[in-house]
């Protein structure tokens, strides 16, 4: 059953990595014109003054200070975005390091660590950040310094080599579980123990609401000292932001003067600045999570297929006991859009202004898709045959079987053995045991051809001696 619904309108639960009114941008659209307008007539402002306006924005947001957010740098890619966290970390880890280590060129003791399953982008650095070998080809090369360790048991392999701590505090690969507070906690503190940066990957995760800007924020208060942005803030662009605490801050100047396309860069700038207005002006910080998280826990529970429900702010993942692709292709035909979230768990991102009515639709399109596969999974079942009915078919046709053959078996005792002389003579259309003449002569014939016969092999006997002399 893959027929489509073309009467129904396309609902996409992803929209929220576009932005946090889905793909209804209109503050977006508005701010890209602009900003063609200025550079096509020369105007466009520098890309250093965007920056500190973005700070400061994320600054009211987030409630942070100077020291926590003293800058903001905006990239054209999350691999630019990775590569700048990357190289500071490094730098500051060589400014606090004993005077009498190896210098600065040297990054044999900078470590980075990451955990196991993370995923930090599709570029090079990015899959090799990442602690997913199915996403690394054999042939690159390895990024010198980069460890994988389980989430479990990170916290435990941070020591005084560790440059920089690369954490996403949702795993998008693993049914959307978030980090515990526990080890979030725990991580938080080995790295200020050790004097390791702590860099937070939110590139694939949009900004929280219910009273948190940063999804991290809403799991634990601790303190980070970089910021990966990316997803609902540039309209589902690649580019994104990059926040650096005060001792990261320092060492921008050092960096190359190699940078990407200045016109890319400012209007990423100029797509974030739209969006952090919109949640500055409409307080969408402080908009409430649990009528979705509640109707739609609510649905699930009559679902036996379903395992668990996921929920980190309008971050979804369903955990299922069917394969995650098989519900996705389902979802589509229904005109759903939701991934994979893992081989048995389906990921939702909603946007995170919903009306109720919105909220009831793509709950309603969810209960269709799980009426869909179950409307499948009983026709398939239906139109196989029973193993009762095949048996009761097969011992039926044993017992025909049976049948025949002792019905052949009485017709051949019936008849007699078809090979008896008798029995041929008897049915046998001439009459060979009546003519006494004939009987005679057959005697005789026999009589001299026996005499023939005895004639023709009687042994040799001796010569007359009187014929042979």
């Amino acid at each position: 059953m893959s027929e489509t619904q073309p009467t129904m309108a396309w609902i996409d639960a992803l929209a929220g990595t576009v932005s946090a009114t889905g793909h209804n941008c209109e503050y977006l659209t508005a701010a890209s014109a602009q900003w063609a307008q200025l550079q096509w007539s020369g105007e466009g402002s520098g890309h250093a003054d965007r920056t500190i306006d973005l700070a400061e924005r994320l600054r009211v947001l987030t409630g942070q200070d100077e020291r926590a957010i003293a800058t903001c740098l905006a990239a054209a890619s999350r691999e630019d975005l990775l590569q700048w966290a990357l190289v500071l970390c490094r730098r500051h880890h060589q400014s606090v390091r004993d005077p009498s280590a190896p210098g600065d060129s040297s990054h044999s003791g900078s470590r980075c660590l990451a955990a196991v399953g993370s995923d930090h982008g599709g570029g090079i650095l990015g899959r090799m950040a990442s602690g997913r070998a199915d996403a690394r080809s054999p042939q690159w090369p390895l990024v010198p310094g980069f460890a994988h360790v389980p989430l479990a048991s990170l916290a435990e392999r941070i020591n005084d080599s560790v440059a920089m701590v690369l954490l996403s505090p949702i795993d998008v690969h693993n049914m959307m579980q978030a980090i515990s507070h526990e080890q979030l906690v725990a991580i938080g503190d080995a790295c200020n123990r050790h004097r390791a940066c702590l860099v937070i990957d939110h590139s694939q995760i949009p900004p929280h609401g219910g009273g948190r800007f940063w999804a991290h924020d809403a799991i634990a208060p601790v303190a980070v000292d970089a910021v990966i942005m990316s997803a609902g803030l540039t309209g589902g662009t690649e580019g994104g932001l990059l926040t650096l605490s005060e001792p990261l801050a320092e060492h921008v100047p050092t960096l190359s003067s190699r940078d990407s396309d200045p016109p890319t860069c400012s209007w990423v700038s100029t797509l974030a600045a739209a969006t952090l207005d919109q949640w500055i002006e409409h307080s969408w910080c402080d908009v409430e999570l649990d009528e979705l998280a509640t109707e739609l826990a609510g649905r699930l529970a009559r679902r036996e297929c379903v395992r668990d429900l996921h929920v980190s702010g309008r971050t979804i993942g369903i955990e299922l006991d069917i394969p995650a692709a098989h519900w996705v292709r389902c979802a589509a035909d229904q005109q759903l859009g939701v991934a994979t979230a893992g081989e048995f768990a389906v990921a939702m991102q909603p946007p995170l202004i919903l009306r109720s009515d919105d909220i009831a639709s793509l709950c309603a399109r969810v209960d269709q898709v799980f009426d869909w596969i179950e409307l499948e999974e009983h026709e398939a079942t239906t139109s196989a045959p029973k193993p009762e009915i095949v048996a009761a078919e097969v011992s039926a046709a044993e017992v025909s079987a049976a049948e025949v053959s002792a019905a052949e078996v009485s017709a051949a005792e019936d008849s007699g053995p078809a090979d008896s002389p008798a029995e041929t003579a008897d049915d046998s259309e001439y009459d060979v045991g009546g003519n006494d003449s004939l009987d005679d002569a057959l005697d005789e014939d026999l009589a001299e051809e026996s005499r023939r016969d005895d004639d023709y092999h009687a042994p040799a006997m001796p010569a007359d001696p009187e014929i042979q002399s």
